[in-house]
């Protein structure tokens, strides 16, 4: 049978005869159908879609030729019924042959251009592979020895309050920005706290002093105060719209990355964010004071509403910087941004603190304290420059109690001491 198989084969590409399974797809025609009565029924349905309507001459003739091939092997079915089990055995070792050959290729394959790493994957992302390379999800799986990556679980819980929309609130932006003031509380003299019916208050005061004032019209800052107004009260005028204010107010370090992802849905024709793009997108984030599990859950969800995968590759074993926000690779021990340590041992107790930890958890001493050390060093250097010895060791008792084991405050400290030295010999002298 083997034998007979391969013939077969060879046979029909010689002949440059499809196989009937491989002609017309898996979803039309599965390998385990092989009665008669279904295998014809399911050409007469491809011959029907060929005789639609065609677009261009190339596609007639190429439909012409693909429905001579179909009406051959009807025939050819009708008159032997066995010929069709002959073509479900060629077709399964042509699959055979198909995933062999792919088994040696895939690994690399995944990894060059679907941004495959470590060993597991994204359900999403495995569908969408086999989707495009034509390969069962099992195959994909066993021959890259990958495993299902479990969902996505956010440690960040959302209120589900809607953001206040974007251009509303850049246009409350440019107002403030105007008027030189960061937000509508600061612009309205009021704790964030205050009540709603104290905002429509504050509100009802500017706009009372700006309408009652006689250079409305040739006053810029009056006018300007007049549209914020406007443009405000509509927004306040609930409470659900206060909160959808503030909400934007607290991701206002997203919304750059915002822009960023519609921009990757408007212009790539990349389906799947990779993970170097995630591990930017994640590090503007981060820079932009938003904590690493509240700008995974922004991302994402962001992402899923223009129907973007995000791969998210080895950037959730990757450690934030707590000094400056940046991602850095799990294996850096100095921040690629900033140049601080990534894994903090606390100097004054030793103890290994969690990259989001400001403070040790176990004696208190200020680990986020520790990034003025090198600004002090600077200044001490500076004094020094001066032959200012009396302010470089202020400065360098600064640096001392803000990083005690700072391994570049030795040789300061012997520069101190060899300046004092050099300037008591010249009094001497």
């Amino acid at each position: 049978m083997h034998v007979l198989v391969n013939d077969l084969i060879k046979q029909c590409y010689m002949a440059n005869i499809k196989n009937i399974y491989e002609f017309l797809g898996e979803k039309a025609l599965p390998v385990t159908e092989t009665s008669l009565e279904k295998v014809i029924a399911a050409i007469k349905k491809k011959i029907a879609y060929y005789n639609s309507d065609f677009v261009t001459v190339e596609d007639a003739v190429v439909k012409a030729d693909r429905k001579k091939e179909l009406e051959m092997l009807k025939e050819q079915f009708q008159a032997n019924p066995n010929l069709i089990l002959q073509h479900a055995a060629a077709y399964k070792v042509i699959i055979e042959q198909k995933l062999k050959s792919e088994a040696q290729v895939l690994p690399e394959k995944l990894r060059k251009s679907y941004f495959v790493t470590g060993n597991t994957i994204s359900q999403k992302k495995l569908e969408q592979i086999a989707k495009e390379l034509k390969l069962p999800e099992d195959f994909i799986l066993k021959t890259c020895n990958l495993r299902v990556k479990a969902e996505k679980k956010f440690v960040y819980k959302d209120d589900n309050t809607p953001l206040l929309d974007l251009e509303q609130y850049k246009k409350i932006v440019s107002y403030l920005v105007a008027l030189q003031h960061k937000t509508i509380y600061d612009f309205l003299e009021l704790k964030q706290s205050v009540s709603l019916i104290d905002i429509n208050l504050g509100f009802d005061k500017v706009w009372k002093s700006v309408s009652e004032s006689s250079n409305v019209t040739s006053d810029h800052t009056l006018s300007v105060k007049k549209e914020l107004c406007q443009l405000c009260k509509g927004i306040f005028k609930t409470e659900e719209g206060r909160k959808s204010y503030d909400k934007r107010l607290e991701t206002e370090g997203f919304i750059e990355v915002q822009e960023r992802i519609q921009n990757f849905k408007k212009f790539s024709t990349e389906s799947t964010i990779s993970p170097q793009i995630y591990k930017d997108l994640l590090s503007a984030c981060t820079k932009n004071g938003i904590g690493r599990d509240k700008a995974e859950y922004l991302i994402y969800t962001t992402a899923q509403k223009f129907n973007l995968v995000i791969d998210e590759g080895g950037t959730d074993e990757m450690p934030v910087c707590r000094y400056c926000g940046t991602i850095n690779d799990s294996s850096s021990v100095m921040c690629r941004e900033c140049g601080m340590p990534v894994v903090v041992k606390c100097p004054s107790c030793g103890k290994e603190s969690a990259s989001d930890d400001l403070t040790c958890t176990h004696c208190g001493f200020s680990l986020i304290g520790m990034k003025d050390a090198p600004i002090y060093l600077k200044m001490a250097q500076t004094a020094l420059e001066s032959n200012n010895i009396e302010d470089a060791e202020k400065h360098y008792a600064s640096a001392h109690n803000a990083w005690p084991t700072y391994l570049q405050l030795v040789s300061l400290r012997d520069q101190i001491n060899k300046q004092k030295v050099n300037v008591i010999g010249i009094q001497k002298e």
